[in-house]
């Protein structure tokens, strides 16, 4: 599955994860396949790094990053952000929000 993130939900022991985004495609075969409106995808966190089969070379990293962490109440403002090459996991659980 190829993704752009839109939403997140995480534990506070890190351990169970749930993701968002609003575009995805499918990656069947090495090839790249229908796309899938409002997927989500979640799992266990050391049960998905565990299934991380390749990551791409320095040539796909990409900077990625959001304006605030997300978290606190007031909302706190700090600039988080980390960078990325393209990973294939194996058996992540995915499914499909409304109008998939």
């Amino acid at each position: 599955m190829r993704i752009s993130s839109s939403s997140w939900s995480i534990d506070q022991k890190r351990l169970n994860f749930q993701f968002g985004c609003e575009i995805a495609w499918e990656i069947k075969g090495g090839k790249i396949g229908r796309m899938l409106k409002n997927p989500t995808y979640q799992g266990i966190t050391y049960e998905f790094w565990r299934s991380c089969e390749a990551i791409a070379n320095a040539d796909s990293w990409v900077l990625w990053g959001v304006h605030n962490c997300g978290k606190g109440q007031p909302m706190q403002v700090a600039e988080m952000s980390h960078g990325t090459s393209p990973a294939l996991f194996k058996g992540v659980t995915v499914g499909i929000g409304a109008g998939g």
